[in-house]
């Protein structure tokens, strides 16, 4: 092992170590200010008290009521066996007429997780919400999001020293909340190639999560299999990458965690877990501590034009933003 003591064998092991563990350090962050909505704010209960504390009309005769009654909705609505039982149970079929008035602020920015250090962020090209009505179903059982285009919310901001984006997005509705982002193709000068990321998050909303297994229809994604929210660690997660809506075999997929505590690791190896997806384009993990978690998975794209006039190549990366809790923990949340 004399060898191993030479200075240019450890200036290329230096150079080794450094390349495996910087290879994916960089990672976009998409994270709402909390991973769920579960009770409504008090100003708004306490509104509702008052409106519930209102003399109620006088009760209507028999007579008046069976001419007023009208036919529920359920008899009319195909193909009700189809639909999954969370959504049975909420009765999706009569709209729900409940209204909230919450905001949630979003944050949009680069960072290597694992040393919880920012980086500067251009202002991404797209951000974008799917909202899930658990009303609004498809004959195949499927419900119909609505998207709305945010991009003219996205505001400068700092994080951790470093230019950074945020979004404050009402939330007026009971629902699912899918949020979507894409950055503009940067240069990586590490890498020697352009790298495109395509980020997504989701937040349920007062308890009602219909939709989290369905595609958001984003060139490249994840979509979790295993439900991502309410997770207690330690949690077994599963996800399926798709290009196109079609799955993607045998692609790594890196899983990392914001390092907020700056927890140390015996080597570089336990910064970041890798695996790979089978024929179907699934991957698992374990989810092994508190806090958010991000799946990245990187594939080639068309080359995009260099500086200097040449083409290079293009690295696309899916990236999906999870929260979990530790069971000891639940009312102590990290951030971000």
């Amino acid at each position: 092992m004399r060898y191993l003591t030479h200075p240019l064998a450890i200036i290329l092991l230096g150079i080794i170590f450094f390349c495996a563990s910087s290879s994916y350090a960089q990672v976009t962050l998409l994270i709402p200010a909390k991973p769920d909505i579960a009770t409504e704010s008090k100003l708004k209960k306490e509104v509702k008290t008052k409106e519930r504390n209102q003399p109620k009309p006088a009760a209507k005769n028999s007579s008046q009521e069976k001419k007023d009654e009208k036919p529920s909705a359920l008899k009319d609505t195909p193909n009700q066996a189809q639909l999954p039982k969370e959504i049975k149970d909420k009765k999706t079929s009569e709209p729900d007429k409940t209204t909230i008035d919450e905001e949630i602020d979003v944050l949009i920015t680069m960072m290597e997780p694992f040393n919880h250090k920012g980086l500067a962020m251009d202002r991404p090209q797209a951000f974008t919400v799917l909202y899930f009505d658990q009303a609004k179903v498809n004959n195949q059982g499927h419900l119909v999001p609505e998207r709305l285009n945010l991009l003219g919310d996205v505001e400068e901001i700092l994080y951790l020293g470093q230019r950074a984006w945020g979004a404050n997005v009402a939330i007026t509705k009971p629902g699912l909340y899918q949020f979507l982002m894409e950055t503009k193709p940067w240069w990586d000068e590490e890498k020697q190639k352009f790298v495109q990321h395509f980020v997504k998050v989701m937040m349920p909303v007062l308890n009602l999560s219909a939709g989290w297994d369905q595609q958001a229809l984003q060139p490249l994604e994840i979509v979790p299999q295993t439900r991502p929210f309410g997770l207690l660690a330690p949690a077994f997660f599963t996800g399926k990458v798709l290009a196109n809506g079609q799955p993607l075999a045998d692609k790594k997929v890196y899983l990392g965690r914001i390092n907020t505590d700056a927890q140390k690791v015996p080597t570089f190896w336990h910064e970041v877990d890798v695996a790979t997806t089978n024929n179907e384009g699934l991957f698992s993990f374990v989810i092994n501590k508190a806090g958010w978690w991000y799946c990245l998975a990187p594939m080639p794209g068309a080359p995009l034009k260099g500086a200097d006039g040449h083409p290079k190549d293009l690295e696309l990366a899916t990236i999906f933003w999870f929260y979990a809790d530790h069971i000891s923990a639940t009312n102590d949340r990290k951030s971000y």
